[in-house]
């Protein structure tokens, strides 16, 4: 049974690194110069950060992609910080979804700083990416929301806040009208 068990263990390591061989070929072969993508759902992929560098100078060149889901992949403060950033040069981008990652502080600053200049955001999704809650992670959201003006809806579910980033993150809202949702939950 252990035997079987190993087997099957690294069965399933062989499929997760085809899949990751493949993601890249299809980001750098693939993305690069194409015109006809406008939806791009790369959720669940296996993704790493050295793709999702690779997909970050995608998104700065390309201004076709107007949906990008990456959530629930393996990225950490060096993806996470280069899509975020990538987000300076990207007028088209109107959905993104970095939930369920492994996002720190330092990648939400960031993101904050992308979204000074970015105006075509409108839904942004970083939920379930507590596990690097900080207790100024309010503050770090607080950025986020004070930096942009066409985010509309905002979901920040189980950031693990607390309640004093929770009334941060609140307080920053008050002069902020554009969010139309927002999920704290």
């Amino acid at each position: 049974q252990t035997i079987q068990t190993t087997q099957k263990q690294l069965e399933d390591f062989r499929k997760k690194i085809l899949v990751i061989d493949q993601l890249k070929q299809i980001i750098t072969g693939g993305l690069d110069g194409n015109k006809s993508v406008k939806h791009l759902d790369l959720s669940d992929s296996f993704m790493r950060d050295d793709i999702a560098r690779d997909l970050s100078v995608i998104l700065g060149n390309n201004k076709d992609i107007v949906y990008l889901n990456i959530a629930n992949n393996e990225l950490t403060q060096e993806g996470s910080s280069a899509i975020c950033a990538a987000l300076n040069d990207n007028y088209s981008l109107q959905y993104l979804n970095l939930s369920h990652n492994k996002l720190p502080p330092d990648a939400l600053d960031i993101l904050a700083k992308s979204l000074s200049t970015n105006n075509t955001l409108k839904y942004l999704s970083l939920g379930y990416n507590q596990q690097n809650s900080t207790p100024d992670s309010g503050g770090h959201l607080s950025r986020i929301i004070s930096t942009t003006k066409t985010i509309t809806y905002l979901n920040l579910e189980y950031m693990g806040l607390g309640s004093e980033g929770l009334k941060v993150l609140l307080n920053s809202l008050i002069d902020y009208a554009a969010i139309r949702d927002l999920n704290i939950a």
